[in-house]
């Protein structure tokens, strides 16, 4: 249990991390979109890998029963099944070796 507390932590920050570089990139750290980018883009997926394995040693600990009488937790099963959908564009745009510059908004 103290591995999934961690972790959950540690994904929170991560998280944080994630949304601070995605919207805050000039006015706090007055770095580009370019660079910021792979920076978002690394703290994103410690935020999804962390959040992932505390969410499978939550639910093997208490069960999936627990984690479903809970409101505030179930939502979190499909918001992460969301997330995970949302990586999918860019590693196809990765994997296609379609630069960040020609896509962005």
């Amino acid at each position: 249990e103290g591995l999934g507390l961690g972790l959950g932590l540690a994904a929170g920050t991560a998280g944080a991390a994630t949304m601070l570089l995605a919207f805050a990139t000039k006015s706090i750290f007055h770095i580009s979109r370019e660079v910021a980018w792979p920076i978002h883009a690394f703290f994103g997926m410690l935020f999804l890998a962390g959040g992932s394995l505390h969410g499978i040693i939550f639910a093997k600990s208490m069960g999936l029963d627990a984690i479903f009488a809970e409101p505030a937790w179930l939502v979190a099963v499909p918001g992460m099944v969301l997330l995970w959908a949302s990586v999918v564009p860019s590693v196809m745009v990765r994997l296609a070796g379609i630069r960040y510059d020609l896509f962005k908004l």
